[in-house]
């Protein structure tokens, strides 16, 4: 089967579906690793908040590269030889302009995600997931 221009908006839902999905898994995965790291109220208190945060922009680092070496490896690499050869380069180039959109959107559902989780387990388990977003009355520690 060889892919045409008709069948290149049925890949860039499946693209998209697929990165959603990862980014709530990974967000998921993180909260969780975020909350297992203890509270710590020494003198360096602020010691936890920033490991906190540093896991969760560590996985939003590791999602993104994950991101782009699905991108690079199964996207062209696997439906470049599908495509119709006339066209495929043509194809290969509106699929990978549809990454960045692709990148956005699922790098907001990442941190929304996160958020969302964070802000209903802040009720429930107490301050540990939210301490990434907002601690001492500060979001990120600027504002």
């Amino acid at each position: 089967m060889q892919y045409t221009f008709t069948d290149i908006n049925s890949l860039k839902i499946k693209l998209l579906v697929i990165m959603g999905v990862s980014a709530l898994l990974y967000a998921v995965v993180f909260l969780f690793f975020t909350m297992l790291i203890p509270y710590n109220l020494t003198v360096k208190k602020q010691k936890d908040v920033f490991f906190r945060r540093v896991q969760f922009f560590t996985g939003l680092v590791s999602f993104f590269s994950a991101m782009l070496f699905y991108i690079g490896e199964f996207l062209v690499r696997g439906w470049e030889p599908k495509m119709d050869p006339d066209y495929s380069m043509t194809m290969v180039g509106d699929l990978l302009s549809f990454v960045l959109v692709a990148s956005a959107v699922s790098l907001v559902i990442y941190v929304s995600t996160f958020w969302l989780i964070a802000r209903f387990l802040r009720s429930l388990v107490g301050y540990k997931p939210w301490t990434v977003f907002v601690s001492n009355g500060k979001i990120f520690g600027l504002f």
